[in-house]
């Protein structure tokens, strides 16, 4: 159902969901568009990891803004209880929105998207080249673990094991410099000066466009009915 909608449609679609989700006041609404995030992390098959995994970046940011303000002097209980369940609740929902975008959406599409809408070129192109990086990063960290277990790596001692992971997270910084060396060259060999061009635009339907309607006026009657 959601592959059906064009990509860039998609990603307005998940920034129409994000707004309500940053501004709800109360934890009844939050409750309400977490609905509409649930169902739609549902219609994307997001996997049970996913959804637990999710509870980390959330407990993270929460146990952060804690220590901070331990730091600065401030008391746990002049926070209350309802507004950190409410901060809570909202990270969570945040996470599993953009699980949902980047699980049905190529991130390339997030960028022409973006694109589309006037963003500034500096920003999409460093964000395309980012996320790149990070997949390319990602692949060079699973071959390497995919070497150690091969060699029995699974079967040493724990302290064997936090040695290993020292050791690949050093090899995979060295890898990384010499990797953006490479890639450095090869776009000036392939005559790029420091100008940026935009992407390719992407044809939208007409039909697509009823889609953030529809979610805009749905979004726009639970704010009004929700207290």
């Amino acid at each position: 159902m959601i592959g059906r909608v064009a990509p860039s449609v998609r990603v307005y679609c998940a920034l129409l969901i994000a707004l309500p989700l940053i501004v709800a006041p109360t934890i009844t609404r939050l409750a309400a568009f977490g609905l509409i995030v649930g169902f739609i992390a549902l219609a994307a098959r997001i996997g049970l990891g996913k959804w637990l995994f999710g509870f980390v970046p959330a407990a993270t940011l929460t146990g952060g803004m804690a220590l901070l303000s331990l730091v600065g002097g401030m008391r746990l209980s002049e926070a209350g209880f309802g507004p950190a369940c409410l901060f809570v609740a909202r990270c969570y929902l945040m996470y599993l929105l953009l699980a949902s975008l980047l699980t049905t959406t190529d991130c390339t599409d997030c960028v022409r998207a973006l694109e589309r809408i006037r963003v500034p070129l500096i920003f999409t192109t460093l964000a395309a080249q980012i996320l790149r990086w990070f997949h390319l990063v990602y692949c060079e960290a699973m071959t390497m673990n995919n070497a150690r277990l091969l060699r029995g790596g699974d079967r040493a001692r724990a302290a064997r094991k936090m040695r290993d992971l020292a050791l690949m997270s050093s090899s995979l910084l060295t890898r990384s410099y010499f990797r953006a060396e490479r890639v450095a060259a090869a776009m000036e060999c392939r005559g790029f000066a420091g100008r940026l061009s935009p992407m390719s635009r992407e044809r939208i339907r007409a039909r697509d466009l009823a889609v953030p309607v529809v979610l805009a006026a749905a979004l726009a009657g639970i704010w009004i009915v929700t207290p």
